[in-house]
């Protein structure tokens, strides 16, 4: 990504550089604070070492060969094959890059920052030819007098006074094909200490120093507005780039001999991740992996208390969303307000009676696969939140009778002596139940009945958990202590499931970089059997630690890119396949329809509901008077109970800013009217405006729905003359 960003940030610099004087040495910039951004890449066969991994890589190889076959095949001169060859090369090769902030730079007169990729090649000639093909991408966009050779041997290209450097040279004892924005330093970057295990090479590294980005952010706000620097703080409070010490980020990827580890190092954090509701005080122990069963294929869990997440997000906020609600929160606090018009109170009701505790996992008891995720939540208080609990079910099912016909309830169960809810779609066929309840503890949430009940007995009755687990154990979960959050994939378990997924992609890879034309080039199969590639493959554990000030993550798993993507497949697909994908899509294409057709004939019987409450108004007002018509809408107020131009259609509002309905208020008498089956007395506009069916009140009483073509046919009839000039929507 990196590379691609500097190719085009280069080209595009130089193609908008006018008439220039190529700049020397002593016009470019040398120093700079330190580095605020380093990411180191050993190259592809760096990233993808393990044997199983080597299709793979040889396919990747040769993908640059068929970007060149496709100008000529697609008969497109305009695609830039070259330059998109030239990315994939270094890409794909051992490459540092490099940026940060020049001190003293008028943020407002020359871009503050500088910007350097260096691309590692085994000779010289391997970075003289880099270096050339770039240089004549450059002079295809940008005049020879804006090029400019510096005496260390490398061009500078000179856009609008800001500096671009390119070529071949050496750093430290590496030929490499630099290119730079500002300044180049010809000194080795460095990621500083990894942290991985001594025997272990890093593949990828990364350090980001916020500290060397602190001051263009306080430039920034020197020139920025009282509430432009109110916005910015606000914005930046949570990242630390603000705080006395900034956090310094350390990432390193790497191969052992049997298996992959990474470590990440957030120095100078644990202080921000606190306001998160992450902190020492509360760490995972024993007992916080009772809900998940020693047989989860994957698992999650962690330490957070959401109360004091909530609060502090809020507070941060605050002054954007006391803007935007008009609220002073220190007359009344939005979960006061909230309550007061719902009569939940989020902190009270919820977050209070929950605990610092949380996680998901699958495993072979709950169907496995995302299909049959679990998800817990440790409960403080379970008196309270059950009558929270009843009381979101009964505002639900509310909501689910007026709003969706009935057809969306959530019911209360018992089975095995256990007491639940699920929710359903009676007359639907939605392939889910969404089923909820707690036990042990814990509130929980699954995606079947059956999941849940699983989770319940491991709750209650499991006596092994994942702390038991022999692959756990073995890729670093012997130990959890200090740990804010671990998770877990039983990467043996899960290849097969994703192995039949992972290998379409491979073939579609592999065919993609097989040339039409050069039979010779052939990338083989990318895929190793299964048997190879399930052969020694080794589970992932990862673990989240506060130490000191700092934020650490580690995690240990397989070598192999192949096997960890069949696992991630795995994961997604569950134990049945591809199989539970197209049931949930066919459940999807039988249930929208459906689902829209409940949806619109609600609306409509909504809106006939409404016209034959006009209808009795109307009948009761000419009783009183005389068989007469309202001589104006507002006559009805006493018989409707609200005026007729308050009333909503469920379509509206009218896009012509017109009332939803019309009413027949001529004055006359029901008695005159000739036909009153067919004299149209009121309909609802807003429907027809929209081209639906139209809801249709007539002179006799009865209310109909009728299509466009229908209504429209009955307007050119003489008795509703009156209707048929109502529907003009330009004032006529």
């Amino acid at each position: 990504m990196y590379i691609r960003t500097m190719a085009s940030l280069t080209v595009g610099v130089a193609a908008w550089c006018g008439a220039t004087t190529p700049l020397t040495a002593a016009d470019v910039l040398q120093t700079s604070p330190g580095d605020a951004i380093v990411i180191q890449s050993a190259g592809i066969e760096a990233l993808l070492a393990d044997p199983k991994d080597a299709g793979l890589v040889r396919a990747l190889r040769l993908l640059d060969d068929r970007v060149l076959d496709l100008p000529r095949e697609l008969n497109d001169d305009d695609i830039p094959a070259p330059a998109v060859k030239l990315a994939l090369d270094m890409l794909m090769s051992p490459m540092t890059f490099r940026g940060g902030i020049i001190e003293g730079v008028d943020f407002g007169e020359e871009p503050p920052f500088y910007l350097q990729l260096d691309i590692e090649n085994n000779t010289m000639a391997g970075a003289d030819s880099m270096a050339g093909k770039f240089r004549r991408m450059l002079e295809a966009v940008v005049p020879d007098d804006a090029h400019g050779q510096r005496e260390d041997g490398l061009y500078t290209l000179d856009a609008d006074g800001v500096p671009v450097m390119h070529g071949s040279t050496s750093i430290g004892d590496s030929p490499v094909f630099t290119t730079a924005l500002q300044r180049f330093d010809p000194k080795p970057a460095s990621i500083g200490r990894t942290e991985l295990p001594a025997d272990v090479d890093t593949a990828v590294g990364m350090r980001l120093d916020l500290g060397a980005i602190a001051p263009l952010i306080h430039q920034v706000l020197e020139g920025a507005s009282d509430e432009e620097r109110e916005i910015m703080h606000m914005s930046l409070k949570d990242t630390g780039l603000l705080s006395e010490n900034p956090p310094v980020v350390t990432v390193a990827i790497g191969h052992g001999t049997d298996r992959a580890y990474s470590h990440v190092r957030m120095a100078n954090y644990a202080g921000i991740v606190a306001r998160t509701g992450v902190s020492k005080a509360n760490t995972l122990n024993a007992d916080d992996f009772q809900p998940i069963p020693r047989s989860a294929t994957h698992a999650s869990v962690k330490t957070q208390d959401l109360l004091a997440y909530v609060e502090n997000t809020l507070e941060s906020m605050r002054p954007f969303l006391e803007e935007a609600s008009g609220m002073d929160w220190d007359e009344q606090h939005p979960f006061d307000a909230i309550a007061e018009q719902s009569g939940f109170h989020i902190r009270d009701d919820l977050l209070a009676h929950l605990g610092t505790t949380m996680g998901t996992y699958a495993s072979d008891e709950t169907g496995g696969g995302l299909l049959g995720m679990v998800c817990f939540m440790e409960i403080e208080n379970q008196e309270g939140i059950q009558e929270t609990f009843d009381q979101i079910t009964g505002m639900a099912n509310m909501v689910g009778t007026m709003g969706a016909n009935g057809y969306v309830r959530i019911t209360s169960r018992t089975i095995a002596g256990s007491t639940f809810s699920v929710l359903t779609f009676p007359g639907l066929p939605v392939p889910l139940e969404l089923s909820f309840g707690q036990a042990g503890g814990y509130f929980f949430m699954a995606t079947s009945p059956q999941a849940l009940l699983a989770a319940f007995d491991q709750v209650h009755n499991g006596t092994d958990t994942l702390l038991s687990h022999p692959r756990f154990r073995e890729m670093g979960g012997a130990s959890i202590d200090n740990a804010v959050a671990v998770s877990f994939v039983d990467t043996p378990r899960l290849i097969s499931n994703g192995y039949g997924l992972v290998n379409l992609g491979m073939a579609a890879l592999s065919n993609m970089t097989r040339s039409p034309n050069d039979p010779n080039r052939e990338p083989g199969f990318i895929m190793p059997s299964y048997e190879v590639l399930a052969e020694g493959a080794m589970a992932t554990v990862t673990l989240t630690r506060i130490e000191g000030d700092d934020i650490v993550v580690t995690a240990q798993g397989d070598r192999s890119a192949l096997v960890n993507l069949c696992a991630t497949a795995g994961v997604l697909t569950g134990s049945s396949g591809l199989a539970a994908i197209a049931a949930v899509g066919l459940g999807a294409g039988i249930m929208l329809p459906a689902v829209e057709k409940a949806r619109t004939q609600a609306r409509a019987t909504q809106s006939m509901s409404m016209l034959r409450n006009v209808a009795v108004a109307s009948a009761t007002y000419a009783a009183e008077w005389n068989d007469k018509i309202p001589a104006n809408v507002n006559e009805l107020h006493p018989y409707l109970g609200f005026s007729f131009n308050e009333m909503s259609s469920p379509y509206g509002p009218a896009w012509d800013g017109g009332p939803d309905y019309w009413f027949d208020a001529s004055g006359g008498t029901y008695s005159a009217i000739k036909f009153p089956s067919r004299q149209i007395m009121s309909y609802d506009r807003a429907m027809y405006l929209l081209g639906d069916d139209i809801a249709v009140g007539f002179a006799d009483g009865h209310v109909e729905l009728l299509s466009t073509f229908e209504f429209e046919q009955k307007l050119h009839e003489e008795c509703n003359s009156r209707a048929k000039t109502s529907t003009f929507v330009d004032g006529n």
